[in-house]
Formats: structure tokens, C-alpha cells, sequence
């Protein structure tokens, strides 16, 4: 009776082992590059597992190593700009993850929403929509230096804009918040999109102080913009105004402009850019002199 209690043990023991083994088998290692080639192509890979192993070369300290991440097929197949919503709800039931990030270094760059707000199309926004229905996380997150919004408004997507403008949280507590907080200010102004700024401001996500300090250190001449930021409270703006002018008209560079014509130099395109300068000059003159007696 021990005997055979021995052996029972023993084969059910080499049973677990044998499905042990299997579960550990269930993913086909492959090269990014073969990962790439795939993803640039078909965009179907040739294995019935939905998670597969991608092997990418990586170098550290004057050292390479290999370095094997995990990818989950299933849900990657969201990264596709030809969906539509029924074909991204159908995925998500088969167990897709909405908030996927595929791993660094591979193909993507940024998580599902993150791929689909650069999107340009009806299509897109629809999709878009549907992905905010599912519930894909629109803020900030430690797996991307970014949020879906900062994505449309680099890309200058403005029914995009408009659709995630609402969702952003008016509180940046952290420090990578406040990092994606001010990109998503700076993309605004240096893309002369008065109707977000506006929004942005509207929604109180701007302090309006804030928008016309970017507005100076982006170097933005946009009459439109500034009026909208002055429209809205900011206050500050002669508070950069002596500032800005020793780095606008740097005396020495003056000075030299001055010898040099003084001494025979002579430059068709330099004289038609000085000339436009005092134009400016002499209107920014008169400005000054007028808001000094107020």
C-alpha cells in the first residue's frame, strides 16, 4: 500500500511538473528588430500565444546587455489607428487593457490614449470617446512624462484638444504634474492657438500670470494671445519689460552695428532690417512715453 502510494505521489508530482512547464512555455521569444519588422508590416504575429518575449540590445555604462520584456498581443492590437469604436469595445471584452502601456525601447511610445490622441481624424475622435467610455486614464502617470491632451496639442488637434480639455484635473499636485501641466501651456502659446489658451484659461488650468510669463520666455510676439491673457487678470507684464529689453537690444552688439556702418560696411537685407527695427523702436518709444503719464 505505501508502495503504491509512492508511485501515485510521484506521478502526480511529475504531472504539476509537466504543467508547470507548460505554463512557463506559453511565450515565443523573438528580436525587436524581428518585433519591429512585424508591427511595421502585417502587424500580426505568427504564434497563437498572446504574450510573446522581445529581446532588445541596450547599452549602459559602456556596456551592453540584453535586455527581455514581455508584450501582451491582445492588448496591443488597440495601437491601431484603422479601429473603430465596436471594434475596440470587442477587444476590450475579450480582455484587452485600456490603460496598456507597452514596454520601453520596443515600437510605441506612450500608452493606448496616448497613441490614439495624435489621431487627426473623425474617426479618431470617435474612437477617442470610446476609449474615455472604457476607461482610459487621461492624466498623468509614472508610465509616461506626458498626458493624452499634451499629445493632441503638440500635434495642434483641435477637436482633440477641445474633447480632453475637460477631463484634466485643475490641481497638479506633483512634481511631474506641474512638468506636464506647463508643456501642455508652452505647446498652447508656441502654437499661437488663442482658442486654447482661452480654454485653458476658462477652465482655470492657466494662471493668466502664468501664460503671459511663458508667453516672454517663449519670446512670442501674439498680440492676440497677450490680449487674451490681459482680458483675464494677468497683471505682471511690466514686470519683465527691463528685463527682456537688455536681452532684446544688447548694447554692445548695438554699438559694434554702429562702427562697423560707421567705417564703410554696407548690407542691403541689414539695412532693411534696421529699418524696421526703429519702426519698432520709435512705436515702443511712444508707448512707453504715453503710459508714463497715465
Amino acid at each position: 500500500m505505501k508502495k503504491l502510494y509512492i508511485a501515485i505521489l510521484s506521478t502526480t508530482l511529475c504531472i504539476q511538473q509537466a504543467q508547470g512547464m507548460e505554463q512557463l512555455q506559453i511565450t515565443t521569444t523573438i528580436t525587436q528588430a524581428e518585433y519591429s519588422r512585424i508591427l511595421s508590416t502585417s502587424g500580426n504575429f505568427n504564434t497563437t500565444d498572446r504574450f510573446i518575449n522581445v529581446q532588445s540590445r541596450r547599452f549602459k555604462d559602456n556596456y551592453s546587455f540584453i535586455l527581455t520584456q514581455t508584450v501582451d498581443l491582445l492588448s496591443l492590437k488597440l495601437y491601431n489607428h484603422n479601429l473603430n469604436e465596436k471594434e475596440i469595445e470587442e477587444l476590450v471584452k475579450q480582455g484587452a487593457d485600456i490603460n496598456y502601456k507597452e514596454p520601453e525601447y520596443l515600437y510605441y511610445n506612450g500608452t493606448i490614449a496616448h497613441f490614439h490622441a495624435a489621431n487627426k481624424t473623425e474617426q479618431g475622435i470617435r474612437n477617442m470617446k470610446k476609449l474615455i467610455a472604457l476607461g482610459a486614464n487621461l492624466h498623468y502617470s509614472h508610465i509616461q512624462n506626458s498626458t493624452p491632451l499634451n499629445i493632441a496639442v503638440q500635434h495642434n488637434i483641435i477637436p482633440m484638444i477641445t474633447l480632453l480639455l475637460p477631463y484634466e484635473k485643475i490641481e497638479t499636485p506633483t512634481y511631474p504634474e506641474q512638468q506636464a501641466r506647463k508643456a501642455l501651456i508652452s505647446y498652447s502659446i508656441s502654437n499661437n492657438n488663442v482658442n486654447v489658451v482661452t480654454m485653458l484659461l476658462q477652465l482655470k488650468l492657466m494662471n493668466p500670470n502664468t501664460g503671459l510669463k511663458e508667453l516672454i520666455r517663449l519670446n512670442n510676439p501674439n498680440e492676440a494671445i497677450l490680449k487674451c491673457l490681459i482680458d483675464n487678470g494677468a497683471n505682471n507684464q511690466s514686470d519683465y519689460l527691463n528685463t527682456f529689453t537688455d536681452q532684446a537690444f544688447y548694447d554692445k552688439s548695438i554699438q559694434l552695428l554702429n562702427l562697423l556702418s560707421k567705417h564703410g560696411a554696407f548690407d542691403k537685407d541689414a539695412l532693411t532690417k534696421m529699418r524696421t527695427i526703429k519702426e519698432l523702436l520709435d512705436s515702443t518709444i511712444d508707448n512707453l512715453e504715453k503710459n508714463q503719464t497715465q
